[in-house]
């Protein structure tokens, strides 16, 4: 059936049974399947959900996944409401921890939605209805975590090596490449920012030589660091997650699994500090949010000019994320990377490998939409400061996974607009040599 009627007649039908209970007290008398909540804890939970806004098969998948994970077996049918995503959990095997789906669903769904009345009342029926004792005390740590623990809480900046590559003068031929150790704003400690100019075959040879020592981090035991590549537009799918992180060592081991590894896009890094309104506008705009529920997908299927794209940003003034269906070299991404660059949009996922949005292909499931589905359930209640984190987590479950087109190829461009280098040692992309100054 089409969604709309679907949902009608689910509402119909939902209504009658609360008027006419025989049935239903029927099947209440009938067991339950292992690990379940009870078939009248169900019904309660269905009425909660249906005070929800609509939402389409794609949101409630990812709710779905997020719940289930990625290896679940997919849904048999197309899941119109927030009752069908319930139908789907109930009928699968219990959770390795014996937790139920279900109620897993339920808490979720409590920290997502913006209706608070709903928030509260999902969170109720959480306590009220587990079956079993160790269930309830699983759901007060999980709501109480949910509480102290979202987007953002206690995120500590990290420190990360920034690797600062632009052309050196007018042909885009050579490039001059700058090591930084960035903690924070006022502490950014120079590591290498006299080297000549490469070719650049040279500069991969020169990273891939340097980046698996910096990668280590200091003799401390804190986390390893975030390596930031700031590079011009044309090189923001270097693969350098796939680079060895101890190449005499372990041909196995890469950087994007050690350490979070991400992009970011030259000119915009040098923009001077009066044109970066927009920018950290969307960044503040960010703070405190759950990444995940604010996502927003750029279709197989965009085709729109440029002007179109940027009137759809100048609308949406607090869109921070995006994810790509494909690389920017692909037409469906090309435009939503550059449009949003300039329209300050600092955090955007995308797939080296994905989907071109071919007209003759299906995309309920193709590359682009199951990398969407991948990143939105991985960046479930995590704050903008989590997503390298996150993103590197992705990276991790798609090798352990057997999954590679759901992380293998995912390049993150997380663009925190505070994070930069001192002002006089930056310089326009299009200056040449001579007005670079050496530490």
């Amino acid at each position: 059936m089409e969604p709309a009627p679907y949902r009608r007649l689910r509402r119909e039908h939902d209504a009658h049974h609360r008027r006419n209970r025989r049935w239903t007290s029927l099947a209440d008398d009938l067991p339950g399947p292992a690990g379940s909540v009870g078939r009248r804890a169900e019904r309660e939970l269905r009425a909660i959900l249906a005070g929800l806004p609509a939402a389409d098969h794609d949101q409630h998948l990812t709710a779905y996944r997020a719940v289930a994970g990625e290896l679940a077996v997919p849904p048999r049918h197309p899941l119109h409401d927030h009752g069908d995503v319930v139908s789907e959990l109930a009928g699968l095997l219990p959770a390795e921890d014996g937790f139920p789906h279900v109620l897993a669903y339920a808490i979720d769904m409590s920290f997502g939605v913006a209706d608070q009345s709903v928030a509260e009342a999902l969170r109720v029926w959480a306590r009220l209805s587990p079956q079993a004792v160790r269930d309830r005390d699983e759901v007060a740590t999980r709501l109480a975590a949910g509480r102290t623990g979202g987007p953002d809480a206690e995120t500590a900046r990290r420190p990360s090596v920034l690797v600062y590559v632009r052309p050196a003068g007018q042909d885009r031929q050579r490039y001059r490449c700058e090591l930084w150790r960035y903690d924070d704003h006022d502490d950014v400690t120079p590591i290498a920012t006299d080297g000549p100019d490469r070719s650049l075959d040279e500069l991969r040879r020169h990273l891939r030589a340097r980046l698996p020592e910096l990668a280590r981090g200091g003799p401390d035991d804190g986390p390893r660091p975030l390596i930031e590549l700031v590079l011009p537009h044309h090189l923001l799918d270097e693969d350098v997650d796939h680079w060895l992180e101890a190449p005499d060592r372990n041909p196995w081991s890469v950087i994007g699994q050690t350490n979070p590894v991400v992009v970011r896009e030259l000119e915009r890094f040098d923009e001077d500090d009066d044109r970066l309104g927009a920018w950290r506008r969307r960044w503040k705009a960010l703070d405190g949010q759950d990444v995940g529920a604010v996502l927003t997908t750029v279709s197989c299927a965009e085709r729109r000019e440029h002007r179109a794209l940027h009137a759809w940003f100048q609308l949406e003034p607090t869109l921070g994320a995006l994810v790509l269906p494909c690389s920017p070299q692909e037409v469906p991404a090309r435009g939503a990377l550059e449009v949003g660059l300039h329209c300050g949009i600092p955090i955007m996922v995308w797939r080296r490998r994905g989907c071109t949005g071919r007209p003759e292909t299906a995309h309920r499931d193709c590359p682009g939409s199951r990398l969407a589905e991948a990143v939105a359930a991985e960046l479930r209640r995590a704050g903008r400061e989590d997503v390298p984190e996150r993103i590197m987590r992705l990276r991790n479950r798609a090798g352990a996974d057997g999954h590679p087109e759901c992380g293998h190829d995912v390049v993150l461009l997380w663009d925190d607009p505070g994070r930069r280098l001192p002002r006089p040692r930056m310089a326009p992309p299009t200056q040449g040599a001579d007005q670079w100054v050496s530490s």
